[in-house]
């Protein structure tokens, strides 16, 4: 018997060695997700904030850079209007990681969290030796200051992911501007699946790219909105109307009235006209569909305004000149709107240009573009200065030649005549020729 006690007695030892000595796994995650395309993975555990009874989030992010870099980032919130966002990419160099936190007003880039940075922080960054993004965040009760509500009962609450692969940071400081994603999705977090024991590690991201306690709502790519959105969309039409009127029409309308034409005044009138109704009306209608209020929405708004005004200023300077055939107020006023609005036009092309995504060679055509523009302005303004000096034999003073540019016109075989009264006037004209 008691060999077979004594054997029975070395099994029992063995097994409880081999229970304390055996490497125990690493704690899970409640959560996590995986995108296999873009190749990055988050995930979720929170623990109980015995001080405030809140709840601590942590999340542990990891991505793949692309050849150029690129940035990811994943956020709590249904989109990006008031999401609490966490961001990782890296300069040129790839030696080493930024994790940023982030939020935005909107459909807007997101910028550096400057409130309650206390509550909200970065664990660890660092690259991996297999050249991926690693990144640790923590916000400790997030369930109870963040303004949007986060639920941790809640086994669906809403996450959002995005991405852009083409972006390269040649420096990549914390509050770096961002490129607009070119992939996004939605997603619904388990929230009650991710506590942890509060003794318990933060989980590391569980290897074999494995996705639990993480649904899918929507995702979408570069890739699939340029399917989705058929030639012309709305949006394509808008861009090609405000810089056919921005930078087409308006520089043309304001060249026009210098050119040395029996009919500049009028031709002036029209195309001003004409841009003015193109450009308020394609920006109004993008401006009524739109969701949210970013600066190029802002702007546009700005200028479109102005346009308006503009106008007005434009016919009433007119009429006072035909009367008191000599400039006024409104001559000064209707002068520098026009100048403002122009730069605010072109500029406000390339802040749409910029987000809808274009690179880096495209926004430097549209810089040599609008930088063309403007010296061919200049030209027609130093000839027409030009022609004034010889026909008049004396220099331009200082003030003449301020008018040179956005009046509507200041020689009186150009401007006598009211617009109503234009048909007859030529009329009468050409039977005394």
């Amino acid at each position: 018997m008691w060999p077979t006690c004594r054997r029975g007695s070395w099994l029992l030892l063995t097994l409880i060695s081999a229970a304390f000595l055996w490497p125990a796994p690493a704690v899970a995650a409640g959560a996590q997700y995986c995108h296999d395309k873009l190749q990055f993975c988050m995930a979720v555990a929170t623990k109980a904030n015995a001080t405030t009874h809140g709840r601590d989030v942590f999340v542990s992010l990891s991505a793949r850079p692309s050849e150029n870099g690129g940035w990811t980032a994943v956020g709590i919130g249904q989109v990006m209007a008031g999401a609490l966002m966490l961001l990782v990419y890296s300069d040129s160099s790839k030696a080493s990681v930024t994790a940023s936190i982030r939020t935005a007003s909107g459909h807007v880039m997101p910028t550096v969290l400057t409130a309650n940075t206390t509550k909200v922080g970065v664990l660890h960054a660092e690259m991996t030796e297999s050249k991926d993004y690693y990144a640790q965040f923590v916000c400790y009760s997030c369930d109870q200051w963040w303004p949007d509500k986060i639920d941790m009962t809640s086994t669906s609450q809403p996450w959002i992911y995005a991405s852009n692969t083409k972006q390269i940071f040649y420096t990549a400081e914390n509050d770096a501007n961002l490129m607009i994603h070119d992939s996004y999705g939605v997603l619904t977090v388990d929230m009650s699946s991710t506590l942890i024991a509060d003794g318990d590690p933060i989980p590391a991201i569980q290897p074999g790219a494995l996705s639990f306690g993480v649904s899918l709502v929507k995702e979408s790519s570069e890739r699939d909105h340029d399917k989705q959105e058929a030639w012309p969309s709305a949006v394509q039409l808008h861009g090609i109307i405000m810089t056919i009127s921005l930078m087409g029409l308006f520089g043309a309308g304001g060249a026009i009235i210098r050119l040395p034409l029996a009919q500049s005044f009028r031709y002036h009138w029209i195309v001003q006209l004409t841009a003015s109704i193109l450009a308020v009306g394609s920006a109004l209608y993008m401006l009524l569909r739109a969701k949210h209020l970013g600066p190029h929405k802002i702007i546009g708004l700005i200028v479109i305004s102005a346009l308006i005004v503009q106008g007005a200023l434009g016919y009433k300077h007119h009429a006072v000149f035909v009367k008191l055939r000599r400039q006024s107020l409104y001559t000064t006023l209707h002068r520098w709107l026009g100048r403002t609005v122009l730069c605010l036009g072109i500029f406000n092309v390339g802040t749409g240009l910029y987000y809808r995504g274009w690179s880096t060679l495209g926004l430097i055509a549209w810089l040599v573009v609008a930088a063309a523009e403007v010296a061919g302005y200049s030209y027609v303004v130093y000839l027409h200065q030009r022609r004034r000096r010889q026909e008049q034999g004396k220099p331009i003073q200082k003030d003449e030649d301020d008018e040179e540019i956005f009046d509507v016109g200041v020689d009186d075989d150009i401007e006598e005549v009211p617009l109503m009264e234009r048909a007859e006037h030529e009329h009468e004209g050409s039977k005394h020729m």
